[in-house]
């Protein structure tokens, strides 16, 4: 009896000590398994937070040339740019430069490493301002957020709880932002191809209608801006590539003094013509305008 006692005794000893230690290597793979985890969101937080992002991958959208706009540019406010270009003979008795492709990929990249906002093409020829101009819009850049490492807690089971979900959140903003992307990229591509037709278009036109384009770009300009965009008002810049001489006269040159505008002209003229009553500032070649652009739009 007391041989069965006995025996019963170490039995039930050995099942509880086996008991303790299955509880102890269960607790133990589970911290192990939730420590693996923090490591892996670690060491994407360190990944994100180094990584450049959405923001400084204007470079995919095409090589900049001429004028070279750092990825490090951040704008206080977004942009609206227009540019008109003038197509009619006598810019080359005028000495007036043409947009070059790659003065074209500075102003998108301008725009996408920028603080977003909206930039129009359009040229100037026998009658101007009668077609829509070649338009690109571009939210302000996505700035990657390090992802969150979970703090840990005393229970494995909540730390691995934690952890999953943190990558499941992390996962799904890098989706997002993929997508997102993915459809600034598409745009970009549109507007590229669009407005190297207009620039790449051959100086053909017997006059220049100058008033009449610089009218439609003056709308432009002065459009209303969205609930969002009044948060954060657009610098806007208005960019005449023409010796402004307005041999059609159509139209009277229709503009707002009170605008809070720049007026910048591009060309070998004398003086400035038809544009006079703007003011503008005068550049003598594309490059030096984007500069200007480049500096004014990242100015506190």
């Amino acid at each position: 009896m007391r041989k069965n006692s006995t025996l019963t005794r170490a039995l039930n000893f050995g099942v509880v000590a086996g008991f303790v230690c299955l509880s102890s290597l269960c607790a133990a793979c589970f911290t192990g398994s939730s420590q693996r985890v923090r490591a892996e969101e670690e060491s994407a937080a360190v990944a994100d937070a180094s990584s450049p992002g959405l923001a400084a991958t204007a470079g995919a959208t095409g090589p900049l040339e001429g004028v070279p706009v750092p990825d490090s540019v951040r704008c206080p406010a977004p942009l609206r740019v227009g540019v008109l270009l003038d197509k009619s003979g006598s810019v080359h008795e005028n000495v007036v430069p043409q947009m070059t492709d790659g003065e074209l990929e500075n102003l998108i990249g301008l725009l996408d490493t920028c603080a977003g906002g909206e930039v129009a093409v359009g040229v100037l020829c026998n009658v101007s301002g009668d077609k829509p101009f070649a338009r690109l819009y571009l939210s302000a850049p996505r700035l990657t957020v390090p992802t969150t490492v979970p703090v840990p807690s005393q229970d494995p089971f909540t730390d691995l709880k934690r952890a999953r979900a943190a990558a499941t959140t992390a996962a799904r903003r890098r989706l997002a932002e993929a997508r997102e992307a993915e459809v600034r990229r598409i745009e970009i591509e549109r507007f590229r191809m669009e407005a190297l037709a207009l620039v790449q278009a051959p100086i053909s036109c017997s006059r220049t209608d100058v008033v009449s384009g610089a009218n439609r770009l003056l709308t432009y300009l002065a459009e209303p801006l969205s609930v969002a965009d009044n948060l954060n008002p657009p610098r806007r810049v208005a960019v005449f590539v023409t010796d402004a001489k307005d041999n059609v006269r159509r139209q009277t040159l229709r503009y707002d003094p009170d605008l809070d505008a720049a007026y910048l002209l591009v060309g070998g003229g004398p003086d400035a013509g038809a544009l006079a009553p703007l003011n503008p500032a005068r550049f003598e070649s594309m490059g030096a305008a984007l500069r200007w652009m480049q500096s004014a739009a990242a100015a506190r």
